[in-house]
């Protein structure tokens, strides 16, 4: 389980709990501190009731089982996968892979919010939300020819044995012409990191959530790894629910309009 304490807008406590037991899903949706909103993330228990409860969702992702040899993992995925992944392993001597540098981390960010102003639908972080994950989160980074051009952001939970894909960024948008070239990279970090993973002891590798369109690109690309589906429920709770209500409709709204505004100034003229 991992846990995000804050202050929204430095006022209202919230915090995000990741993978959360059984026991703190019961506990959160029955019981929280009047002024406290708490997000649970990630979890297979389904509640339908609860004094706190605001709102739930159901989310599904794509998981690879760590447990399995690395044979029948590599069995499992696709033909395009393997042949991307076999393209990326001929020009190996071209690119290096950093993790948890701190020239990785700042890459990672200019590179993630580089593409979130060019596509729609990709969200920008900053160094702030990597802090307060600190000690949780593992960034890699793929250097092509000394330059940045993939990376991932996956959130670490030790105790669970679960690794789960929090943002990718690439620089397919930035430069066309390499395009297949960073598409076979791409892939082939994630094998990377799925070897990465299996021998530091984890046991899932998650690719961080698909739509209900399973003929959707990115929900493709994920499953063409050959992982198995995974129905999950994540929570909103507020030990007053109308001021959770009310924080959901002003962050609601701020996000529409935060994507009318970069729809109009990212609009072709």
């Amino acid at each position: 389980m991992v846990i995000v304490r804050r202050r929204l807008k430095g006022i209202l406590p919230y915090r995000a709990v990741y993978f959360p037991t059984e026991s703190t899903v019961r506990e959160t949706v029955a019981n929280l501190s009047p002024t406290t909103l708490a997000r649970l993330f990630f979890t297979p228990l389904k509640v339908d009731h609860g004094r706190c409860l605001i709102s739930k969702y159901v989310t599904t992702t794509v998981c690879l089982d760590l447990y399995k040899s690395l044979e029948a993992l590599w069995g499992a995925t696709d033909a395009t996968c393997r042949r991307q992944v076999r393209r990326a392993e001929k020009i190996n001597g071209r690119f290096t892979i950093e993790r948890n540098s701190a020239r990785a981390e700042r890459d990672f960010l200019v590179m993630l919010n580089d593409l979130a102003d060019l596509k729609e639908g990709v969200s920008s972080i900053s160094s702030r939300m990597l802090t307060l994950l600190e000690g949780s989160v593992d960034v890699f980074m793929l250097y092509l020819d000394g330059q940045p051009n993939c990376g991932h952001i996956f959130l670490r939970d030790a105790e669970a044995g679960r690794v789960r894909l929090l943002h990718s960024a690439n620089r397919r948008l930035q430069e066309p012409e390499k395009a297949r070239l960073c598409a076979d990279l791409n892939r082939f970090l994630h094998w990377h990191e799925v070897r990465v993973y299996r021998d530091d002891g984890f046991h899932l590798y998650d690719f961080g959530g698909i739509n209900e369109d399973r003929t959707d690109g990115i929900a493709r690309f994920k499953m063409s790894f050959g992982g198995d589906l995974l129905q999950e429920y994540t929570y909103l709770c507020a030990g007053f629910p109308w001021v959770g209500r009310a924080v959901k409709g002003v962050s609601e709204f701020c996000t529409s309009r935060g994507r009318q505004w970069r729809a109009r100034t990212h609009r072709p003229t």
